[in-house]
């Protein structure tokens, strides 16, 4: 399922539209056993040389019109690099739970809270 956040972002935060950004569909436990309730955002390492913020967007509906939003400093992810699960390819995953904001991937559980908009 493809998960499209640009309308969203357009209309209710058009000044984050020139920085990169994630975009996940929700993935509850009552779905399949094996979710957790997150969102899973994946981009590139090199992404985070970009620009100052990296925007990721978590839809809360199934027909993906509704999206929470986090404006995530770069800085924050590059201090915290070692806390976060990337691949020898250098893809970063975060699979931030819906309610708490803490990355479930890595054992860490480095939070996302302070970065919430909506």
């Amino acid at each position: 399922m493809s998960t499209n956040s640009k309308p969203f972002l357009s209309e209710s935060f058009p000044e984050f539209l020139h920085y990169k950004s994630s975009t996940s569909r929700m993935y509850e436990n009552k779905e399949k056993k094996c979710n957790r309730d997150n969102w899973w955002f994946k981009f590139m390492h090199d992404d985070l040389k970009q620009g100052e913020f990296i925007i990721f967007a978590g839809a809360l509906d199934y027909v993906n019109k509704n999206f929470r939003v986090l404006k995530v400093p770069t800085s924050y992810l590059l201090q915290n690099i070692d806390k976060i699960d990337m691949t020898k390819d250098e893809w970063i995953n975060l699979y931030i739970h819906m309610e708490d904001l803490i990355d479930l991937r890595d054992s860490n559980n480095l939070s996302f809270r302070d970065f919430a908009l909506n």
